[in-house]
């Protein structure tokens, strides 16, 4: 009995001593988190969240073809702000179960890396089958095999989230149209539904994944398919989800995609972004689609964004600050992360970038025309968000703790002013620009003496020496106007006094609304050879011809403010800046780095001309 005891003893400390050593090799991951608990539909039933009530926001992995993305690399998104990852795990072989075909199962090793190493990261993971080359297709029997081999397989992993089939049509609602290319989908999803819950009941499940979901048309329309799958799996047409959501992916662009994402919340069916780009602007590189994201905050809708995890990926590399963080910093976007203080919290959107304690001082977003009270400076102190040659606000008035001089004013409107500004000092405002363009900048001022400024925008130079003349008073107001150029995205407004002796009261600043380009139908002339233009290719050839009066040689010029001009094909209707939404400097195809400029037009005899100038672009953009 002693022996025995003895033995067992021996063993369980040579145990120990193996398990110590086991651990003394184990990569340095002390501070991995525990398992998330599992995803829920919020209180107000837009979308899943975590466990600690956020959204899910990440970018993508893939082990369709390639070995799963290094544990280091998954962690490096943790400091982005992200608390997911969405998988394309395998890829559907469009022959099964043909001989000769790829049957589901073939990644698992290096699925369940990333589901392991998501696991200890404390990061959420959406699982998928991947398309490849086949977007907008499915095969249902491989979809079921699929699901009947990984459902069991990660039923308990309390992180994960299964989503059944990435585009399975081309391209948008309703799957259960006699047109759908191809048919089927909706009983596809409704097949693959009852496998995942036979094997996974609690596993929450992403339905339809539309590619191109826009508009109220495409609301309706979806609808359709979710009732129909409703009478099937539940017995009701109005049956309410309670582990389900609409994915759902950004190609019918911010606008179209945002509407429809309403009305489908609406209804009362919660929706899911799981994959959606955009572009840096001035850039044919793509990027985070910054007007997308703004919007599935607002609505409260979780997001998956189409850059990936290095090292591999068929779009662009989420950790580049080009293609994400510096679009979220110029951008002002903010949320709330799990881990980590990035980004900044700030106010909606960003005014000085910290979080105000009160919602005294604005958010300036230009999006029209937009006043600032100049007493609405920025939050940070002396030296900060402003500069005043002493410290006491001689005016009391308003913000009596700060040194800016503030006084009520008996301008129009009343309200305040800034007053006694010296030479030297210096104010700063931040405002988010969505649309870059021409902007009359006014400035309303008063005082006895003629004075002068210098104003930049994201620390450029916009004005020059701008001199401002005696108004007769300190209380004797006028509007005092300049053009000035503005690049989108938040940008600070540096207000220098040159010389001193004037009153502030605001700053406006307004589009150029009437355009200098009546919205029309017009022909592109190369002055050159007077050819029309009439395409431009996916490699970015620009097809130029005689001009026949064809459809196809006609361009449609819509104004949308800002000096802003969306150009559509009048034959195809295709966008030359489709991707990266509207703006004077767009993008011409699919893969480019080349850009536009719309001059005014010139009016030779009856013709109406547009000078446009094509230019290489560099990441970041300046005007």
């Amino acid at each position: 009995m002693k022996a025995s005891i003895k033995i067992r003893t021996v063993a369980f400390v040579s145990i120990i001593a193996i398990v110590a050593s086991i651990i003394s090799f184990i990569p340095n991951r002390a501070y991995a988190s525990p398992q998330r608990g599992r995803p829920r539909l919020n209180a107000a039933r837009t979308t899943f969240v975590g466990d600690n009530g956020q959204p899910l926001r990440g970018p993508y992995t893939s082990t369709e073809w390639t070995a799963a993305a290094p544990y280091d690399q998954i962690e490096r998104i943790k400091k982005l702000g992200f608390n997911a990852v969405h998988l394309y795990a395998e890829c559907f072989d469009p022959k099964y179960p043909a001989a000769g075909s790829k049957a589901p199962g073939y990644a698992v090793d290096e699925i369940d890396k990333i589901v392991q190493r998501t696991r200890e990261l404390g990061l959420y993971l959406v699982i998928t089958i991947g398309n490849g080359a086949n977007n907008g297709n499915h095969n249902a029997r491989w979809a079921r095999d699929f699901w009947n081999f990984y459902a069991p397989r990660y039923a308990k992993e309390t992180h994960v989230l299964y989503e059944i089939h990435n585009e399975p049509v081309a391209w948008g609602p309703p799957y259960s149209s006699s047109t759908a290319t191809p048919p089927g989908a909706v009983d596809m999803e409704i097949d693959v539904y009852r496998v995942i819950r036979s094997h996974a009941p609690e596993t929450p499940v992403l339905l339809f994944s539309y590619a191109v979901f826009g508009g109220k048309g495409g609301a309706t329309e979806a609808l359709k398919d979710i009732r129909a799958f409703n009478k099937a799996v539940f017995g009701n047409e109005n049956a309410v989800w309670t582990n389900e959501a609409v994915a759902f992916h950004g190609y019918a662009g911010w606008q179209e995609t945002t509407i429809a994402v309403e009305e489908l919340l609406k209804a009362g069916y919660p929706c899911f972004m799981t994959e959606y780009a955009g572009g840096a602007w001035g850039s044919g590189m793509g990027g985070l689609d910054i007007e997308l994201t703004y919007e599935l905050e607002r609505m409260g809708v979780s997001w998956l964004t189409f850059q990936y995890i290095p090292p591999s990926g068929v779009s662009d590399d989420v950790t580049k600050p080009e293609y994400f963080s510096a679009l979220v910093e110029s951008s002002g976007l903010s949320w709330t992360p799990d881990y980590g203080n990035w980004p900044v919290a700030r106010g909606v959107h960003g005014n000085g970038g910290l979080a105000r304690e009160t919602a005294t001082w604005v958010n300036n977003f230009l999006t029209g025309t937009t006043r600032i009270e100049a007493e609405d400076f920025d939050w940070g102190g002396n030296g900060i968000s402003y500069y005043d040659t002493d410290s006491v606000n001689i005016g009391g008035q308003y913000r009596p703790d700060e040194g800016v001089d503030i006084e009520k004013t008996s301008d129009i409107g009343g309200g305040y002013n800034v007053g006694w500004i010296s030479e030297g000092e210096w104010l700063e405002y931040t405002i988010r620009v969505r649309n870059p363009g021409y902007y009359n900048l006014s400035l309303r001022v008063a005082g006895t003496n003629d004075s002068k400024v210098q104003i930049s925008f994201g620390n450029q130079d916009k004005t020059g020496v701008w001199e401002l003349p005696a108004t007769g008073g300190s209380q004797t107001w006028t509007t005092a106007t300049r053009q000035v150029f503005l690049g989108a995205g938040l940008q600070k407004i540096r207000i220098n006094a040159l010389a001193g002796g004037f009153n502030l009261n605001w700053i406006e600043l307004s589009p150029i609304s009437t355009g200098t380009i009546p919205d029309g139908t017009y022909k592109f002339l190369n002055r050159a050879n007077a050819k029309t233009l009439q395409e431009v290719t996916g490699n970015n050839s620009i097809i130029t011809a005689d001009y026949k009066g064809i459809t196809e040689q006609h361009w449609k010029i819509q104004h949308i403010g800002g000096g802003q001009y969306r150009i559509s094909s009048a034959g195809r209707g295709w966008n030359w800046n489709w991707w990266m939404g509207f703006g004077t400097v767009g993008w011409w195809g699919t893969g480019s780095g080349t850009c536009f400029i719309i001059s005014p037009r010139v009016t030779v005899t009856t013709e109406s001309y547009l000078s446009v100038t094509a230019r290489t672009c560099k990441y970041p953009q300046v005007m």
